[in-house]
């Protein structure tokens, strides 16, 4: 692609009488001063953005719930049992009415309260897991955020994990891993906002490649 006489080629476009290996490398000068620019987001545009992708992430979740069901694993079949017995009155009760003792409660407990006592489990699943997904990709987008400095970087990033087909995946199942996922970026986070000096306060940026 050539510019018109007179007119000066976008900074993207190649150049009259540029030859292919220049082009390349221009490209990836322009790529790499990119990738080390400032964030240059707007008053309120962060928060906007990260709120933005993390819907879209709940939307692919809640959309794919809604044509197809949450996916059951073994696993599913008996958490959604130990939340129908919580909401029976019965306790921490396992699909054979033996004790729930082999894993963490807080997964069926989240269940059983997300319907509010009205709704069954499964039909809360995918809405609860969805949102979890949102959260999970927020709280990183915004660690992201605080944390680099490169604007194609701080932009792509929570968009990537918006977008990332193993966490919108697992966020299908009518399992533990979301929540545990989502936990963990928070301990994550808080450990090296307390390593950096608490208080999640703006810490020297993550070098890319050094």
């Amino acid at each position: 692609m050539t510019a018109p006489v007179g007119t000066e080629a976008p900074s993207g476009a190649r150049r009259r009488g540029e030859r292919p290996g220049e082009f390349a490398r221009r490209f990836r000068r322009r790529l790499a001063a990119l990738a080390a620019g400032p964030t240059g987001f707007p008053p309120g545009g962060r928060l906007l953005f990260l709120v933005g992708v993390s819907a879209l992430a709940a939307a692919l979740v809640l959309a794919r719930e809604v044509t197809h069901g949450p996916a059951l694993h073994w696993d599913a079949l008996n958490y959604l049992a130990v939340a129908r017995n919580l909401l029976a009155g019965e306790g921490f009760l396992n699909y054979d009415g033996s004790p729930y003792i082999l894993w963490p409660p807080l997964w069926p407990l989240l269940l059983a309260a997300a319907g509010f006592g009205v709704l069954d489990p499964l039909r809360v699943v995918g809405p609860l897991n969805a949102v979890i997904l949102g959260l999970t990709v927020f709280v990183a987008g915004r660690y992201l955020h605080r944390r680099l400095e490169s604007r194609f970087l701080a932009v792509w990033a929570p968009a990537v994990l918006a977008l990332s087909l193993p966490l919108t995946d697992l966020a299908w199942w009518a399992l533990s891993e979301p929540l545990f996922v989502l936990l963990t970026t928070l301990a994550l986070v808080s450990t090296d906002d307390f390593l950096r000096g608490g208080g999640g306060g703006r810490a020297p940026p993550v070098q890319i490649g050094r």
